[in-house]
């Protein structure tokens, strides 16, 4: 019910919707949804981190680079390098970290 929730909230709000959807000692999954035209603005991950785009059409920036992602297309996230994620269309993501 979890992702059912973040689609439904995330159409109501200028911003995107993060829930966590398992986490143990050393490994988190975390629930992103956008929607479209809304953004992650530039932050940094402190653990290694995967974006997982499931649904829609996100850019994912990092530094003078862009990279459109399509559904099942994976982003490997540095740690400690400044990022930003745009959705193109309402879009559905998990990020792993850890």
């Amino acid at each position: 019910m979890i992702l059912h929730d973040i689609v439904k909230e995330s159409q109501e709000k200028d911003h995107p919707v993060a829930r966590v959807i398992h986490r143990n000692e050393h490994f988190k999954v975390i629930g992103l949804s956008f929607k479209k035209g809304t953004e992650l603005k530039e932050h940094v991950a402190h653990k290694p981190t995967t974006l997982i785009v499931t649904e829609g059409e996100v850019v994912y920036s990092e530094g003078d680079t862009e990279r459109i992602l399509l559904p099942r297309d994976i982003q490997v996230i540095p740690v400690e390098k400044p990022h930003a994620v745009r959705a193109i269309k309402d879009s559905l993501c998990f990020l792993t970290q850890g």
